[in-house]
This record gives structure tokens, C-alpha cells and sequence, in this order.
């Protein structure tokens, strides 16, 4: 959904949105469909969006390798701005205040882009299903939260190993 920006009136406009899957590229699937609650208001050259999102979402556990079922439940509040002109600007520190603004072409807001980028920023870098995964096995790769595998674990051995082997010769 594109909102035209000079549709917004000067109240803000509300919206309630439902997405499937679509807005997130098929990297990951959705168990139900992602909610999207938003308010959007115009100033001069900004515009503010606050909202939230609820999404369930099945996720890849990065230990053991199966799906598992992960919620978000999270508000937002950022600005858009038109990017800055051409000229060069000198370099400056970033306050915090300065992480909640986005750029912008001016025209259009993407309701459907912006509810993406908040699930992907809140998607866990490394997914687990629960913190006590014990993941798979290194030898044999079952998965060790269903059973106990009886490998044993072998002593790894060095790649210096074979020099243990090498003498020097004496240089007399």
C-alpha cells in the first residue's frame, strides 16, 4: 500500500493493514497474516509514522536446523525526510534522536515496505528455538534435543602435528 503524501490531510491519516508473506520476499514463511496498525502525519518537509506490528512468523533454528514458530509484537516512531540536496555536508555524529529518521523520495509512503523493514529489524540475527538447544551432533548430525547419539568425541588433532616427526639435523 503507497500512501500519496500530499493526500495526507493535516489531521494524519490511520490505517489498518493485513500483509501475507509477499513483503518479506519469501525469506522466511508467516503463520498468520502480519498486522499493521499505523498513523501517518504530514509536516513540511517530513513525515512522521508511528504504529505497530504483530507478526508469527516460522523461523530456522540456526543449532538445530528445525522450524519453529516466532512472535513480534512491536510499536514504532520514526521520521521520513527528503534526503539531503547535493551539496556536501561535513561529517557529524549521529545522536540517538538521529536513528529515527529515514529518507524519503517526497512522494509516496510504502505502508507495506515499512513494515518489512521493522520485522527484519527485529529479526533475531541467529534464530534459536529455546536457549537450551543442544543443536546436532558434530560426527554423526542428530539432532541432540530428541536423542543422545553415542558418538565419542575424538581428540582433534593438530596440523602441527607432523612436525612431531621432524628432527633437526645438527648444523656442526
Amino acid at each position: 500500500m503507497k500512501i500519496k503524501v500530499h493526500d495526507i490531510p493535516q489531521e494524519g491519516l490511520t490505517y489498518h493493514v493485513e500483509y501475507g508473506g509477499e513483503i518479506l520476499q519469501d525469506i522466511t514463511q508467516v503463520q498468520e497474516p502480519i498486522a499493521v496498525n499505523i498513523k501517518i502525519e504530514r509536516a513540511r518537509r517530513t513525515v512522521r509514522v508511528k504504529g505497530d506490528i504483530k507478526a508469527r512468523l516460522l523461523l530456522n533454528c540456526s543449532r538445530c536446523l528445525e522450524d519453529f514458530a516466532w512472535s513480534l509484537a512491536d510499536e514504532f516512531d520514526f521520521l521520513l525526510m527528503l534526503p539531503p540536496s547535493e551539496k556536501s555536508y561535513p561529517e557529524i555524529e549521529l545522536s540517538p534522536e538521529d536513528m529515527d529518521i529515514s529518507f524519503f523520495d517526497g512522494e509516496t509512503v510504502d505502508v507495506a515496505q515499512i513494515a518489512a523493514e521493522q520485522i527484519f529489524l527485529q529479526m533475531p540475527i541467529k534464530p534459536l528455538c529455546h536457549e537450551e538447544c543442544k543443536g546436532l551432533c558434530p560426527h554423526c548430525g542428530v539432532n541432540l534435543n530428541l536423542v543422545s547419539c553415542d558418538c565419542r568425541a575424538e581428540a582433534t588433532s593438530s596440523p602441527f602435528e607432523a612436525l612431531r616427526d621432524i628432527k633437526l639435523k645438527d648444523r656442526s
